[in-house]
């Protein structure tokens, strides 16, 4: 089995909740982790960016309370646990600094 076709609601699921149980839990491990992300850009937010280091995800869209994944050619969506959900509108409002990537001139990262 390739990594694409392993890549399920289960296993997205299990990868996020190792990220931690509650929104400073996560901002810790994904800081440790050295990643990063955009305020208010759902594909490029912090958790996107992680997602996107597991093998075979592609893509991965972090929305108002759902995840959109792709991989291969297949698309999962699935509904944000609440820690995420948490993590994420508190990445937004700026709580976690050390997580949001800096832009270069003219608008790139």
């Amino acid at each position: 089995m390739n990594a694409v076709t392993q890549v399920t609601t289960g296993t997205v699921l299990r990868d996020l909740a190792q990220l931690g149980t509650d929104p400073d839990a996560i901002a810790d491990r994904l800081t440790g982790l050295g990643i990063t992300g955009m305020l208010h850009e759902p594909g490029d937010c912090a958790i996107a960016r992680y997602l996107t280091t597991l093998p075979g995800v592609d893509r991965a869209l972090v929305g108002g309370y759902g995840i959109t994944i792709r991989a291969g050619g297949e698309r999962i969506t699935l509904a944000q646990p609440a820690a995420i959900r948490d993590f994420r509108r508190r990445f937004d409002n700026g709580l976690y600094p050390q997580l949001v990537a800096a832009r270069r001139p003219g608008g790139e990262q």
